[in-house]
């Protein structure tokens, strides 16, 4: 699971973070950081079009802010489950010389962003079939 997290969030090969990445895979931290995007994705959505299906939520606007701050907090904490993690692992390695910096997490974080609102976007194109009010969301 982690070499496909771990191809997921490098674009397939086509975006590496260097070492960063490299410790990150190490350490096993992608298919965490994974499961929490999933997480970030499918609960609010869940929410939004099963749950919740309000009227005065049948807006393409309050769709999109709803995606873009589950997005962002998903960002935040996928950035500093990898940053902390990369950081213990080097500890506990006893490595002390890397070429990693804050910028690395900042990169991954942005990648991580980018795949939470596509992903909102492809699961609310499937999900909005279970709504009543919500069904032409963001459509």
């Amino acid at each position: 699971m982690n070499e496909f997290c771990a191809d997921f969030f490098e674009l397939w090969h086509s975006y590496d973070l260097g070492d960063f990445s490299k410790y990150m895979y190490d350490a096993g931290i992608y298919s965490s950081v994974f499961y929490v995007l999933v997480m970030f994705v499918l609960l609010p959505l869940i929410l939004y079009y099963v749950v919740v299906d309000h009227i005065q939520l049948a807006r393409w606007w309050k769709w999109l802010f709803m995606v873009l701050t589950f997005s962002l907090l998903n960002a935040v904490v996928g950035g500093v489950m990898a940053q902390n993690g990369v950081d213990d692992y080097l500890m506990e390695m006893n490595i002390h010389k890397t070429e990693i910096s804050d910028v690395d997490a900042v990169n991954f974080a942005l990648i991580d962003f980018a795949w939470c609102v596509v992903l909102s976007f492809v699961f609310s194109l499937l999900l909005q079939r279970g709504s009543v009010k919500c069904r032409r969301i963001p459509f």
